[in-house]
């Protein structure tokens, strides 16, 4: 297969006359009076602690499905769900699926979550 330049016909203005094989430009039309803009420089954002992090993201988790956790009932189903997740984790401490010492670091992780709407407030 080779490649073949196509060739167009323009008509005055420069506008490209329907012929088989043509094939439209497509051009930048200049801006008129309009140059560059330079680009503002962003405000620097505040330092978040690893609580309003894991807050927000749990936040932009929530707005993904039309939701808030600053609404008041998906907060409380919010917190029902961690504590059924919690019930879970002590359940898998007592059948030694997991360690003292990983139960501990996943309840922390846990009650780091269950502040997500108090920090959103």
């Amino acid at each position: 297969m080779s490649a073949e330049p196509v060739h167009q016909d323009q008509d005055r203005t420069g506008a490209s006359q329907e012929a088989p094989g043509s094939v439209l430009p497509f051009r930048r039309r200049p801006r008129r009076g309009v140059g560059p803009q330079p680009r503002k420089a962003a405000a620097p954002a505040p330092e978040l602690s690893p609580h309003q992090q894991l807050a927000a993201l749990i936040e932009a988790a929530f707005n993904g499905v039309d939701r808030t956790l600053r609404d008041d009932r998906t907060a409380t189903d919010f917190r029902a769900t961690i504590g059924v997740v919690r019930t879970m984790v002590d359940g898998a401490r007592a059948r030694s699926i997991i360690t003292d010492q990983q139960h501990t670091e996943l309840d922390a992780m846990l009650e780091g979550m269950l502040s997500a709407p108090a920090m959103l407030a």
